[in-house]
């Protein structure tokens, strides 16, 4: 597969990619910080001997590991379009493909982490409210939105392969 660079140099694309490849970079590196910090704090957590809160941190690292490696893929794309390569590649809609794969992980290891684990917060400044002297906030929520999400970022990688395509037939 060969690159086209000509349509794709010193435009406002490669331009606007440039600072977006460097913002994944910041951004794949703060997930994966808060995944290590979650899991820390969630292991000092249990042995503090509160399992629950400390369970429910470290099965939040998951979700900063899913998206640090949805950034990764951003970014190999990101890179290619920063260097003025054209977007129309095998590996890009590979990597899209990618993208929506994990996106439907996410989705699914939200709706396991939500049955098995909900989170749950225990917030004894606000025991003033209640009869027993603190205050449980559960969240159990399951929203079908990454679902969606996942199934335009399918979509959006069967336009990319069209467009490999396209650009092999010209």
């Amino acid at each position: 597969m060969h690159n086209t660079t000509t349509d794709f140099r010193s435009t406002r694309l490669q331009k606007l990619s440039k600072g977006a490849w460097i913002t994944t970079i910041v951004f794949k590196w703060l997930a994966w910080a808060a995944a290590l910090a979650f899991i820390i704090i969630g292991s000092v957590i249990i042995a503090k001997g509160e399992k629950a809160s400390g369970t429910a941190l470290i099965t939040s690292s998951v979700d900063a590991i899913l998206g640090s490696f949805i950034i990764l893929l951003l970014e190999c794309i990101l890179k290619e379009l920063k260097e003025g390569n054209t977007p129309f590649t095998q590996k890009n809609a590979d990597r899209i493909r990618n993208i929506a794969r994990l996106q439907l992980g996410l989705f699914v290891w939200t709706i396991v982490r939500e049955l098995f684990w909900p989170e749950t917060l225990s917030l004894p400044e606000l025991a003033a409210n209640t009869e027993s002297g603190s205050l449980v906030i559960s969240r159990t929520e399951i929203s079908f939105t990454p679902l969606l999400v996942c199934f335009i970022i399918y979509i959006l990688a069967l336009v990319f392969e069209y467009g490999v395509r396209l650009q092999t037939q010209a």
